[in-house]
């Protein structure tokens, strides 16, 4: 999921624009590798847009260890966790 998000964003981001499609694109690869849309009202897509300055220093982070033959997407993993968990967590589930 990181990766998608990586890859579809990277251009809109370097406009400094939300990456919509990006997160789109991820949150669909989620939704139909657990089989059903996740419950919540907020969104991680939503969350994601809220948050587009920590993704974007993520998408550096994990660009500048690329360019060094790399690889470090921790900063991405965690936000995405950490709003899925929110998400979830709004929904009534708790890990």
């Amino acid at each position: 999921m990181v990766f998608v998000m990586h890859h579809e964003s990277h251009a809109a981001i370097r406009r400094s624009s939300p990456p919509l499609n990006g997160y789109a694109a991820a949150y669909l690869v989620l939704s139909v590798g657990i089989g059903m849309e996740l419950p919540g009202e907020v969104t991680l897509l939503e969350r994601l847009a809220r948050e587009k300055y920590e993704y974007r220093d993520g998408l550096e982070d994990a660009d500048r260890a690329w360019s060094t033959g790399g690889l470090d997407v921790h900063k991405l993993r965690d936000l995405v966790a950490r709003l899925l968990n929110q998400q979830l967590a709004d929904a009534g589930y708790v890990w």
